[in-house]
């Protein structure tokens, strides 16, 4: 299994041997308790060495209710797709862009702006998110790991830019896949 694009902060990180076929067995601790789930090896020389990673427990209970309930992991969310870190690094943006808004999404109700095409061809950028309940978003990362703690129905405030004016909106999260 292969780690790219997932935030390595959501993992155990371990060195004992994860080799194929391990996956989706149990990680235990010393004393034999079920700490998480192996998951993946990192191994710059392709052999069974290297580090091997774990999802916890914690996730994984969060995880088992929605999957006999829906098929699948759903996750809150407020309904919007955004830019990936690379492309607010090379626009020198600390936050998180907005670059569409699902039609009827938490995000739509509040007013939020995407990026679009402005009349003369250029691009207006939409709005910066820059904080969730007060803490400061400096990437799509931050973001995330902020929203993985939450559930749908739960309430945050977002702080964000339009135009170098800081607005902020409280919004209700809703399942997104």
């Amino acid at each position: 299994a292969g780690l790219a694009g997932l935030d390595h902060e959501s993992f155990i990180q371990v060195d004992a041997a994860v080799n194929p076929g391990n996956s989706g067995g149990p990680l235990c601790d010393v004393e034999g308790r079920v700490i998480g789930m192996n998951t993946a090896i990192f191994s710059p020389s392709g052999a069974y060495a290297g580090i091997g990673f774990a999802v916890p427990v914690d996730t994984i209970g969060r995880m088992v209710p929605e999957i006999l309930k829906f098929g699948k992991v759903t996750k809150p969310g407020i309904g919007v797709s955004i830019a990936s870190r690379a492309v607010t690094r090379r626009l020198n943006i600390d936050g998180v862009l907005i670059l569409s808004i699902t039609p009827g999404s938490p995000a739509e109700k509040i007013g939020l702006q995407p990026t679009r095409r402005a009349p003369h061809g250029g691009v207006v950028l939409g709005d910066i998110l820059i904080r969730v309940d007060g803490q400061k978003l400096k990437d799509v990362d931050d973001l995330f790991r902020y929203l993985d703690r939450k559930e749908v129905g739960d309430k945050v405030t977002l702080e964000y830019l339009r135009e170098q004016e800081v607005k902020k909106a409280e919004v209700t999260l809703e399942r997104v896949n």
